[in-house]
């Protein structure tokens, strides 16, 4: 196996970020709420229909408002109910899963709306503790 495929199977662990547990396959999902979606399409929206033509600074664009975020958690801890869209953790726990839903997600038009590019960016380059890299014990 060359080193890029080795690196593209390394598993990935996932954090709730309810109640900061490791999250099992089987037990949760990443996801981002409908409503979080349709909130931040709003507001983009607004935004732009009140800087149309003007011009734009530093100031006004902190005022853009968040996109819809990613969560991770438990079913348990409230993903069973999420009324949106859910990827559950056995399906993306390696980094070439991940990149094939990241893949998937780039055709859907609500994507831009979401903060999927910092997850998969804070992931990869280790700035956060929701998504862990750990090699595989092959000798299992």
């Amino acid at each position: 196996m060359n080193p890029l495929e080795h690196a593209m199977d390394i598993e990935l662990d996932f954090i709730c970020d309810t109640c900061g547990c490791p999250v099992e396959d089987g037990e949760g999902a990443l996801y981002v709420a409908h409503a979080d979606i349709v909130k931040a399409r709003a507001d983009h929206a607004e935004w732009e229909k009140n800087h149309a033509g003007g011009s734009i600074d530093i100031v006004s664009l902190l005022t853009l408002g968040a996109p819809a975020p990613w969560l991770i958690q438990h079913d348990m801890c409230g993903a069973a109910e999420a009324d949106g869209y859910d990827i559950s953790v056995e399906r993306v726990r390696t980094w070439r899963a991940l990149l094939g839903w990241t893949a998937h997600l780039m055709e859907k038009t609500w994507l831009p709306s979401t903060n999927w590019a910092s997850v998969i960016g804070d992931a990869a380059e280790g700035r956060s503790a929701r998504i862990a890299a750990h090699a595989r014990d092959d000798a299992a």
